[in-house]
């Protein structure tokens, strides 16, 4: 889930490091295109690659040699999409979808590679203000207690919607939907689906990829979680060429071969590495961050409620507008 013009740099390592081939997806992006826009892309490339159209000029490439990979947003929606499709295996008796006239088998790719995922939208966890010293992304400009606002952007044809929303991703009562927020899915949710590889920085987004890890973990999922000491949101992508971003991508590239080739078998463990990569600190999974899953969960459940109230108080006032109109 990497845009072909902005991330070639990083497809092209990644490619040459598992000498394997990337195939760069351009999805629609908000505020033209919210949700779920960017995800019903990510899935209509996927089930290209199970089933290409007739005349294709490619071959249809199994499941099994398939990695969702993705940094930041895109990783995000790589792990949505793995929902979607463990939702849709769920509830469709026959584990098939019908795309270009045919029923195609609903199989899941070989693993997941993430890299700073975001998945907390809401941006509600406790990294996303404690580390804001150690990133280049700004926290929040407001706080739970507030009204919560739209971000001032001149307005236009797009922005503000109608009716109004708060958020330029989504609809505030979706905003903790694993879909959108994978680190809020309750406990079952990733039973079954394949290995993971979720990597983060010293960040503000730290505290996503970390829960998300220990969610899965504790759902039976093989996971490989490495912690980067000092570094900032997509460190690997912005300065591919410090020692920390070359560990990163080689380890990087190599889960994806090792998924693909079944290498992958869970320790419950966790790498954390300090700044200058000479120590490396082994932590349990389960024993990982300081707050439950439940809280988790709440603290991000706050966030969407908050939203919610600041979008019926923005629509009652479009509402209200619209009659004196």
């Amino acid at each position: 889930m990497m845009d072909p013009c902005t991330h070639r740099s990083t497809t092209t390592a990644l490619a040459r490091l598992s000498r394997s081939r990337c195939f760069s997806i351009r999805y629609r992006l908000c505020q033209q295109h919210p949700f779920p826009a960017g995800l019903l892309d990510a899935l209509v490339a996927y089930l290209s690659l199970l089933s290409p159209a007739e005349g294709a000029l490619y071959e249809a490439v199994p499941a099994k040699k398939i990695v969702f990979a993705g940094d930041s947003a895109g990783g995000g929606l790589c792990l949505g999409l793995l929902q979607t499709l463990l939702t849709l295996r769920e509830i469709i008796p026959s584990k098939t979808i019908r795309f270009h006239g045919k029923d195609v088998p609903l199989d899941l790719p070989a693993g997941i590679a993430t890299t700073s995922p975001w998945c907390d939208i809401t941006r509600s966890l406790p990294s996303t203000f404690e580390n804001a010293k150690y990133d280049y992304v700004p926290p929040p400009p407001q706080r739970p207690g507030t009204i919560f606002t739209p971000l001032p952007f001149p307005p236009d044809h797009l922005w503000p919607t109608v009716p109004p929303r708060v958020d330029l991703y989504a609809n505030a009562n979706m905003m903790a939907h694993p879909f959108t927020s994978p680190a809020a899915s309750p406990k079952g949710i990733w039973k079954g689906g394949p290995p993971m590889y979720i990597a983060v920085g010293e960040e503000l987004l730290h505290d996503d990829g970390v829960y998300m890890a220990r969610k899965a973990h504790r759902d039976g999922v093989n996971v490989v979680l490495e912690r980067y000491e000092g570094m900032p949101h997509c460190f690997a992508l912005l300065a591919p060429n410090v020692p920390q971003s070359q560990r990163c991508l080689k380890g990087w590239a190599k889960f994806c071969v090792d998924t693909v080739h079944d290498r992958v078998k869970g320790c419950g463990e966790a790498q954390f590495f300090n700044h200058s990569l000479t120590k490396t600190d082994i932590r349990s999974l389960d024993d990982i961050g300081t707050l439950t899953d439940d809280e988790v969960e709440k603290l991000i459940k706050a966030g969407r409620d908050w939203r919610i109230d600041g979008e019926h108080l923005l629509q009652k006032v479009w509402k209200e507008q619209e009659l004196d109109s």
